[in-house]
């Protein structure tokens, strides 16, 4: 049962509105790219052998994320963000193989993953101006080593370190929704 919730924008809690209905279809397929990209993670480092259909789970989601924006953003700028995100997912893929053989590589294929997070970025905050692109940059490189809080005595990134990522919203309820467990049925 949705609950119903006061926003700044007029219309947006309505049921019908069409800030209501893009709201809840981006954070659908956003929750979808955390799960499939967490998924494909551990099957990629794992050599599960579900590895390959995650993948291709999780850049169908990219594609599924530029087409939401068509809508508002038209078609061109959904086949860019998509490309973006589906180069981010292999670029993505290419570290985790790198990094696994321990590949020479591995620092080539970071750089080239620092790159592509700062076109999103730059994408995302020209596309929508109340999205900050120094915001945007340092969430996607939390992870990057190349990046000065990776550096000295305690960096962010250093063995037995633990990754949490804490979302803060106005939503009343922010479970995964029951279509993760179906489609993960499906592989």
């Amino acid at each position: 049962q949705k609950t119903s919730q006061k926003h700044d924008n007029p219309g947006v809690g309505h049921a019908n509105s069409p800030a209501l209905k893009i709201h809840d279809e981006m954070r659908m397929l956003w929750e979808d790219h955390v799960s499939y990209t967490r998924s494909y993670m551990i099957s990629a480092i794992a050599d599960l052998p579900d590895a390959q259909a995650v993948a291709d789970r999780l850049l169908q989601n990219q594609d599924q994320i530029g087409r939401a924006i068509e809508p508002y953003y038209g078609k061109p700028a959904g086949d860019k963000l998509a490309a973006l995100l589906r180069d981010h997912i292999l670029i993505a893929a290419d570290v985790i193989k790198a990094a696994k053989a321990k590949d020479a590589s591995l620092s080539s294929h970071q750089q080239r993953w620092t790159a592509n997070g700062k076109d999103i970025a730059a994408f995302l905050s020209g596309a929508n101006p109340k999205l900050k692109q120094a915001e945007l940059e340092s969430m996607m490189q939390a992870l990057d080593p190349a990046v000065a809080w990776n550096h000295g005595e305690r960096p962010f990134l250093r063995e037995g370190a633990v990754l949490a990522i804490a979302i803060v919203t106005d939503e009343v309820e922010c479970s995964v929704t029951t279509h993760l467990k179906r489609d993960r049925l499906a592989l």
